[in-house]
């Protein structure tokens, strides 16, 4: 089994704010993992837990994606997960890749919040976040 923990420094970590016409894409630093080879074979486990607000009645989708040395950046499964909406929410939320083969080199990691939502302005703030990424071996 290989662990990273990854706490996001900083007040605000990602923001959205969409206006009627653009919504941005809040997307914090890329986290690096290298895997040890010596595991073989591994299933990855992203486990994402954020603090974050939205202005009334308005819930992001989260994605992670895993970026491995011979690219291209791919998501993990299941893909988008929405969040409820909140003035102050903290919620977990959990992706996976299966047979990753950790001989590759270095893993990037990286989470961020999407929106289609382009009725009206709106605004999400993630004030606090912690990446772990697990490597099982197969």
């Amino acid at each position: 089994m290989f662990r990273v923990e990854h706490v996001y420094p900083g007040a605000v970590i990602a923001r959205v704010h969409c206006a009627s016409d653009f919504c941005g894409i809040g997307a914090p630093p890329v986290v690096d993992a290298t895997i040890p080879a010596s595991l073989g074979d591994v299933d990855l486990t992203a486990s994402l837990t954020i603090e974050y607000r939205t202005t009334p009645g308005d819930g992001p989708l989260v994605d992670t994606k895993i970026d491995p040395p011979n690219g291209p950046l791919d998501r993990m499964a299941p893909g988008l997960l929405a969040v409820r909406a909140g003035p102050k929410t903290v919620t977990t939320l959990t992706w996976v890749r299966h047979g990753i083969d950790p001989s590759l080199g270095t893993f990037g990691f990286q989470w961020q919040l999407e929106t289609y939502q382009l009725d009206r302005p709106f605004t999400v703030v993630v004030t606090e976040a912690v990446l772990v990424i697990e490597a099982t071996p197969v």
